[in-house]
C-alpha cells in the first residue's frame, strides 16, 4: 500500500513538472483594413487576433478615418477578397463567415454565426480602439477557421435581427485575415 502511494505521488510529481515544460500552442493572425474601392471612405488600420488552443480568441480592433462618434458593424466574410493596393473590392468577400449555417446574431449570442462580431463606436477624432474575446473564432484547424477571410467594416451598426446581415449597410472597408 505504501509503494502505490509513492509511486502515485512520484507520477503526479512527474506529470506537473512536465506540464510546467509544455508550450502553450499560440496562434495568431491580422486584417490590414483598406477602404473599399466603391466608396468614398479613407477607414484604414488593423485588426489583430490571438489565440491559444481551446481558449476564446482576443481580437484587437485599431481604425482610424470613421465619421466621428459614429456606430459600425464588423464581420468576418466567407471569402478572401481578392487584389491588392490600397483600395479593394469589399463585395467580393460574399456573405458572413456561417460554417454552422446558423441565424445572424449579436456576439454574445448563442446562435450566431461566426463572423458576426457586434459593433464598435468611433470617438469624436474618427479612431476606433477596441478589444473582444469571443468563443466562435477560431485561428485553428476547426471549421470556424478564419484564415483568409474577409473582414469588412460597414457604414452603420448591426441591428442583430435582420437576417441574414444585420442591416449593417454599404462596405465602407475591408482587409484580409492572414496567420502571421
Amino acid at each position: 500500500m505504501v509503494y502505490l502511494k509513492t509511486v502515485t505521488l512520484t507520477l503526479l510529481s512527474l506529470s506537473s513538472v512536465l506540464s510546467s515544460y509544455c508550450p502553450i500552442e499560440r496562434r495568431q493572425a491580422q486584417a490590414v483594413i483598406v477602404p473599399d474601392v466603391n466608396s468614398t471612405s479613407v477607414v484604414k488600420g488593423v485588426i489583430n487576433f490571438t489565440q491559444e488552443r481551446n481558449r476564446k480568441t482576443k481580437i484587437v480592433l485599431e481604425l482610424e478615418g470613421l465619421e466621428p462618434n459614429s456606430v459600425h458593424g464588423w464581420h468576418i466574410h466567407a471569402n478572401l477578397i481578392e487584389g491588392e493596393g490600397e483600395k479593394l473590392n469589399c463585395t467580393l468577400a460574399a456573405g458572413h463567415f456561417n460554417p454552422h449555417n446558423l441565424a445572424h446574431g449579436a456576439p454574445e449570442s448563442e446562435i450566431r454565426h461566426v463572423g458576426d462580431l457586434g459593433n464598435f463606436v468611433a470617438g469624436e477624432d474618427g479612431k476606433a480602439s477596441l478589444q473582444v474575446t469571443d468563443n466562435l473564432v477560431s485561428l485553428f484547424d476547426d471549421a470556424s477557421n478564419v484564415f483568409k477571410r474577409g473582414l469588412v467594416i460597414h457604414k452603420v451598426a448591426d441591428d442583430f435581427v435582420t437576417q441574414p446581415t444585420g442591416n449593417a449597410g454599404a462596405r465602407l472597408a475591408c482587409g484580409n485575415i492572414f496567420q502571421n
